[in-house]
């Protein structure tokens, strides 16, 4: 067996055979990580998990029907706002408000549950963090215990809670969803009767303006001996339908200019920086500026290739005319914020662009129909004073009539939409009491053990191996010196003494001075004697040369080392030491060595 060209370096054959070396230490260790891991297993409480999944329903039916008569609710000044639904994040948010998660506690009694329940160790006695459990504290606790989460692509939403207690854990989230449901049922009660009330504010006066109308109207007739209306009723009933479509005409000319002014402050608010790195990396802008890099690439290389090609001042010129335009390009977009738009945001420019054509047309519709109404205004007025007083009245009247009927019809629909109320959200899966626990998890734990008791065995072993500064092993030598000529062990004692006295007898090595000694090692002596009389058999001396020099690493050892011609070093594992081997390292590889492998 070669000796390693690089003794620093392990082999897996290394591995193995530290391993097999320090078997006693890895088991030790690797029972004992395994041995905690079951005990960690045994002594942490078990933890169960409680959830409950449930659907949020953005619309009720009752609410589908009120979005019937939105429209009607603009033609009378009033805002309906939203359909009621809420948004999932909001929802979420709102079931972890202090509101609801107070209303769970005390439902369950938490504050004396906990209270009750505490079992302080002793470094929280001592810290003094035994105290007394407050309604704040477990509120905090049950913002960051509770998981509400969206299931993926779905309306679904899962509410879950762990606790060494199933119990209680099913208790917290069940309480959870139905506090949620009164609250949310309270505030729609709320929100409906306030919304009911301010409609029955504006729709008391319009009857009473409705009802004083019309008796004026029948006065009136009565009076100046009206009988006939035929002649003017298509233009009371033109007038209405243009007066309310006048109403929606603004509404929705406020919803445009609040799109196009939103549009314009995301322009005006950017940063000029900002803006130009949009302009420089969009469109056209980006394919002069890579156009200008090459030419710039191209013009440098070649100035340091063939500084003399005309080529260059062609270059030069062109490199010139492109940054000239680049600058007047981007100049001309930052000047302008439409055109800046149409750089950068096609999409977004289309938009506004047809949101100012809309705006324009509603502004052509809206003069359109004033000049309709002052034209109807005026030819009644033509006709006759008298006619045209009544066509006042009947025009107030019929538009009194349109608001009374669109308010009457928004308090019926709220009225309708309340006896019809239905919850937001609706159970899919129920939550139930959980009876398997979720930690801690054996089987991870357990597998983790063996894993980390594994690794912290094999650590073990290494660390023990490189703790131990002697020759541990043959391989280990031959890694660092070479192939030993003789190897004794116990099993080969007797053969492998006579093996060395036939090599110095076959050698004749008997006939010269010999000399045997060791490294870190002194015991040797009963071995060479052995030898010694073994030689004396095969020779036929009476005397045999044989010298027991000092240790190697004596200092005596070089007053004796140049007498002696054959040396035989002994080195034994466990007793020789890595640092002298080293350190001898040539002496060891010129002399004979004996590897004594159990003494």
């Amino acid at each position: 067996m070669e000796p390693n060209n690089n003794p620093n370096v392990l082999t897996l054959g290394d591995v193995f055979r530290i391993l097999k070396r320090r078997k006693i230490t890895f088991i030790v260790v690797f029972l004992i990580t395994v041995l905690l891991s079951i005990a960690y297993i045994k002594i942490t409480p078990k933890v169960y998990e409680a959830s409950l999944t449930f659907e949020m329903k953005n619309v009720s039916t009752a609410s589908s029907l009120l979005s019937q008569y939105g429209s009607l609710a603009s033609m009378v000044g009033i805002n309906l706002g939203g359909s009621g639904g809420s948004s999932i994040n909001n929802t979420i948010e709102k079931m972890k408000s202090d509101k609801i998660l107070t209303r769970v506690i005390e439902k369950n009694n938490l504050v004396e549950y906990y209270n009750s329940n505490k079992n302080p160790s002793l470094i929280d006695k001592i810290l003094g963090r035994d105290k007394e459990i407050k309604l704040r504290d477990i509120i905090e606790s049950l913002k960051n215990d509770i998981s509400i989460n969206q299931q993926n692509g779905t309306s679904f939403l899962k509410i879950s809670y762990q606790s060494t207690n199933p119990t209680l854990a099913a208790s917290i989230v069940k309480s959870l969803y139905t506090e949620y449901l009164d609250y949310d049922k309270e505030e729609y009660f709320k929100d409906s009767n306030s919304y009911l009330s301010n409609l029955k504010k504006l729709y008391n006066p319009i009857e009473k303006q409705y009802m004083q109308i019309q008796k004026k109207i029948l006065d009136f007739q009565v009076n100046n001996k009206i009988l006939n209306e035929e002649s003017i009723t298509p233009y009371i009933d033109q007038y209405s339908k243009l007066y309310f479509s006048l109403i929606d005409i603004d509404s929705q000319k406020k919803q445009l200019e609040a799109g196009i002014k939103s549009i314009e402050e995301s322009i005006t608010s950017l940063n000029p920086e900002m803006k130009k790195f949009f302009i420089e990396n969009t469109g056209t802008i980006s394919t002069l500026k890579q156009q200008l890099i090459n030419l710039k690439i191209e013009y440098e290389t070649l100035k340091l290739t063939s500084s003399q090609n005309p080529k260059l001042l062609e270059l030069e010129s062109k490199i010139n005319v492109i940054e000239n335009n680049l600058k007047k390009q981007i100049n001309d977009i930052l000047s302008n914020n439409l055109k800046f738009l149409a750089t950068t945001d096609p999409e977004t420019y289309k938009e506004y662009i047809s949101k100012k054509i809309q705006l324009e047309l509603f502004d052509v519709m809206k003069q359109s129909t004033l000049a309709i109404l002052n034209k109807i205004d005026s030819d009644i007025k033509s006709k006759s004073p008298l006619l045209y007083e009544y066509f006042q009245l009947k025009k107030n009247s019929k538009i009194l009539e349109e608001k009374f009927t669109r308010l009457k019809t928004l308090i019926e629909t709220e009225e309708l939409k309340q006896q019809f109320y239905k919850p937001s959200l609706s159970i899919i899966n129920d939550v139930y009491i959980p009876y398997k626990s979720i930690k801690p998890n054996k089987k991870i734990i357990f597998l983790g053990g063996i894993f980390l008791g594994f690794f912290l065995a094999i650590f073990s072993s290494f660390i023990k191996d490189a703790k131990d500064h002697t020759i541990k092993d043959i391989y280990e030598f031959i890694r660092y010196i070479k192939n030993p000529e003789f190897i004794i062990t116990k099993s080969n004692y007797k053969n492998e003494i006579k093996k060395i006295a036939n090599y110095i007898y076959i050698n004749e090595y008997y006939k010269a001075k010999i000399g045997f000694t060791s490294v870190d090692y002194d015991d040797f002596t009963e071995i060479v004697e052995q030898i010694k009389n073994r030689l004396k058999k095969l020779s036929g001396e009476k005397e045999i040369d044989i010298s027991i020099l000092p240790e190697i690493d004596n200092p005596d050892f070089i007053l004796h080392e140049n007498e002696i011609e054959h040396l035989f070093i002994f080195i034994v594992k466990g007793y020789s030491s890595l640092e002298n081997i080293e350190k001898y390292k040539e002496v060891l590889k010129e002399n004979h060595i004996i590897y004594v492998e159990n003494v």
